[in-house]
């Protein structure tokens, strides 16, 4: 019984968070983690994790609660693209754009379809990885391999 009331929590949740209410979604969110804990459906709990995770830093400003919630939530399902969208909101929240940017990258290595995801890489305004990455951007074969791709991309 527990199990449908922490699903009925989770949706109310997203609907509210659809609707821009970030802390009322949490609440929901919260009880829906409390109402799952004694289940055993890992994925539906990570779930609940990283919805509560991102509600809690955007909603409450509680960051990096925010972020262990969200990272929890990876550590039970890694391979759910959302989950890292998540984590990269809260790492923009938290002001750490490069560990934002990673984390949506992740997510796309699950699912390189995710129009969420991408949005977010488009609108930070992103550069593509340095060719060699054991090098830094700024080294001189990096650099001119990046003139050479961009030069035989255009045309």
């Amino acid at each position: 019984m527990d199990k449908s009331k922490a699903e009925a929590y989770f949706q109310r949740g997203l609907t509210l968070m659809k609707e821009g209410n970030y802390q009322e979604a949490s609440g929901c969110f919260r009880e829906a983690v409390r109402r799952d804990r004694s289940q055993e459906l890992f994925e539906k709990e990570a779930k609940y994790l990283s919805y509560y995770g991102l509600c809690l830093a955007l909603g409450e400003g509680k960051v990096a609660e925010g972020l262990n919630f969200c990272r929890k939530a990876i550590e039970e399902d890694v391979f759910q693209p959302v989950f890292y969208l998540h984590l990269g909101k809260v790492y923009l929240k938290k002001g750490s754009k490069r560990k934002a940017i990673k984390a949506f990258r992740q997510g796309l290595e699950f699912d390189k379809n995710n129009e969420q995801i991408k949005s977010e890489i488009e609108q930070l305004g992103t550069r593509k990885e340095p060719f060699f990455s054991s090098l830094s951007r700024s080294h001189p074969l990096n650099k001119y391999m990046g003139i050479l791709l961009a030069r035989l991309q255009s045309k």
